[in-house]
């Protein structure tokens, strides 16, 4: 049996030490996925953080919950961004840098693709 989508809210951000960064927040529908753009993108960028991309999508995996002051020494697990047709998969790399050698950032068509570390991880 295919597992259900999670309405997702997709946060990623530039980091200051360079990189990018991800954030994934389940959410209970749509409606209420896209009511916290506007309030999450708002503290962010008071906070001094670059926004690359904002927004609600579906997923299929799930992921660990996302905390919002983790320690700074949490470990970061690099992730392939896959976005088709705004259904989000995730698929786990060596690294950041070696993701952007094998994976160039692009938007083609309906699918967009984005290299970026998280500190959540896929749950097995």
């Amino acid at each position: 049996m295919e597992a259900s989508s999670l309405i997702t809210l997709f946060v990623l951000t530039a980091m200051a030490s360079g990189g990018h960064s991800t954030a994934y927040t389940t959410k209970p529908d749509m409606q209420t996925c896209k009511a916290s753009i506007a309030p999450v993108t708002e503290i962010l960028t008071n906070g001094g953080v670059t926004v690359l991309a904002i927004e609600c999508v579906t997923m299929k995996q799930r992921v660990t919950q996302f905390q919002h002051r983790p320690p700074k020494d949490a470990p970061r697990t690099a992730y392939l961004n896959r976005l088709v047709r705004g259904d989000l998969t995730l698929i786990e790399q060596e690294s950041e840098s070696a993701c952007k050698a094998n994976h160039p950032q692009k938007a083609q068509g309906d699918i967009r693709q984005f290299c970026a570390t998280s500190k959540q991880s896929l749950q097995k």
